[in-house]
């Protein structure tokens, strides 16, 4: 009797704990994450649960200093919207306080979050060197701290403007592998790459098109459009690149 009456007593006793853990949780809500980069007003962080990447606000009276790699914890007030941006953003207005954890956390921040954080779509330069309706080549100069990956392109598409001003695949014509024929120019940030579609989709006809390839890494997306008239000439109108978040 005894015994189980000490088992109730146990279970009762973690019954509260948790539920009180639980109330503390939901009332003084935290993300602990680990700091990418810093800015004057703000912070990036990679929560260490699930390694999503948040905006984090600096209390307008923080005396703190942080630093790339500092373990923080962040309290935000209860019932703050979350924007549901890419990285999520908390404003100002809803962080409580920032603490810091460890000066260096022992989470090591994984180079994909580093290449999102850092590296812009707006310092990856294009230059097509050559184009046809049977293939193109490209020069790629990527001047971010943090290179992306561009030997091994994921394979390309080719889409075609419609009546409509919308963009649609080319029916393909083959399962040959569209990969490129890479030459590194320069082993810091330069490399060409050779694509030629002629076997996959054949000779281009007139019309309006967008070429979409993206990085090895899975990070960037470099588009370019061009345009063929009756008579078989190509002029392109843009090369840009957007990072994928």
């Amino acid at each position: 009797m005894k015994n189980k009456r000490k088992i109730l007593i146990i279970i009762l006793l973690i019954t509260i704990c948790t539920l009180g853990y639980v109330f503390i949780r939901i009332v003084n809500p935290t993300i602990r994450g680990v700091v990418i980069k810093t800015r004057e007003k703000n912070l990036t962080i990679m929560d260490v649960r699930d390694e999503g990447l948040y905006y984090v606000a600096i209390p307008e009276n923080n005396k703190l200093e942080f630093k790339q790699g500092q373990e923080i914890l962040v309290y935000y007030k209860y019932g703050s919207i979350i924007e549901q941006t890419l990285p999520a953003h908390i404003r100002t207005e809803d962080i409580k306080k920032i603490t810091i954890l460890k000066e260096k956390s022992n989470i090591q921040i994984p180079t994909e979050k580093l290449e999102r954080v850092y590296n812009s779509g707006e310092k990856v330069l294009i230059s097509i060197e050559e184009i046809s309706n049977k293939g193109m080549s490209i020069t790629i100069k990527d001047t971010n701290e943090i290179k992306h990956e561009y030997k091994d392109f994921d394979p390309y598409q080719i889409l075609k403007k419609g009546i409509r001003g919308t963009y649609s695949k080319l029916v393909e014509k083959t399962n040959k592998k569209r990969d490129a024929n890479s030459i590194i120019v320069n082993p810091n940030n330069t490399i060409k790459n050779t694509y030629n579609w002629k076997d996959i989709y054949g000779e281009l006809e007139s019309g309006e098109y967008k070429f979409v390839v993206s990085t090895s890494d899975g990070y960037m997306n470099i588009f370019i459009y061009f345009t063929i008239d009756e008579n078989g000439k190509i002029t392109y109108s843009k090369a840009e690149c957007g990072l994928m978040f």
